[in-house]
């Protein structure tokens, strides 16, 4: 029996329209509540400081920084591949950069060394583990974000 594309053809349609096309695709709802994108130039060079390499606790590769810009704040994580698990993962904020021995640190202390770095949008695999943390942390359906199960 031949079964015909056209499921496929409907799943392709969806996923066009459910996966972010990138980070300013995620917030669907409420977006005067909340922003999501790349961190600009200026910010990071507020956040600029020599940084300690001693408590350094992973290395990310193909990282980004990103911006989440709320009314009355802005807050920044890193998102990127971890080295030591091979697995995106996203930073608690940070709040320090120091782009001389390529590192950010975090409020709660860990450093990050920073490997190669992401150019551009993050890919599709970085901004659906963005989504994930969203619902995780509870605000992901506030916002209308797509929802993901890692």
């Amino acid at each position: 029996m031949n079964i015909k594309d056209d499921n496929s053809d409907q799943l392709s349609a969806t996923n066009k329209v459910i996966n972010p096309k990138s980070l300013d695709d995620i917030v669907r709802k409420v977006r005067d509540e909340l922003q999501i994108r790349l961190a600009n130039e200026l910010e990071i060079q507020g956040m600029q400081a020599d940084i300690d390499m001693s408590t350094s606790e992973d290395i990310y590769d193909n990282w980004s920084l990103i911006s989440f810009i709320t009314p009355h704040h802005t807050y920044f994580r890193l998102i990127g591949e971890a080295r030591s698990c091979k697995k995106i993962k996203i930073s608690s904020s940070i709040f320090l950069v120091d782009s001389k021995n390529s590192a950010a640190s975090t409020w709660i202390g860990p450093v990050y060394q920073l490997g190669t770095p992401n150019e551009g949008e993050p890919d599709i695999n970085h901004l659906m583990c963005l989504c994930f943390y969203l619902h995780d942390i509870g605000i992901g359906s506030t916002f209308g974000v797509p929802e993901f199960f890692y």
